[in-house]
């Protein structure tokens, strides 16, 4: 079981890529699971941020795949995404 902490920092950020798009007047989706683009993202910016580690990431990325810059955050650390053609650029801990 994750750290409560740890998914509290995750939502947070999934909402934090709400408000860019947003303020941006781009559109994307966010609910329990996490937040996914539906207009391309800005620079430095991927096209999901996945907070649950029980997510159907699958699922979440499906319609962003192969697009141009494509990039997911699993937030949880959980998932292998190798059989999709991604690979880990990093790991990272929420403090």
């Amino acid at each position: 079981m994750p750290d409560p902490r740890a998914l509290i920092a995750a939502r947070n950020n999934a909402d934090w890529y709400a408000m860019m798009w947003d303020i941006h007047g781009l559109r994307h989706t966010l609910d329990g699971d996490g937040f996914r683009a539906i207009d391309p993202p800005m620079p430095f910016h991927g096209w999901a941020v996945v907070t649950a580690p029980d997510a159907s990431i699958r699922d979440i990325i499906a319609p962003t795949i192969g697009q141009r810059g494509f990039a997911v955050k699993d937030a949880s650390g959980t998932h292998d995404l190798s059989d999709v053609g991604l690979v880990k650029l990093f790991d990272a801990t929420w403090l």
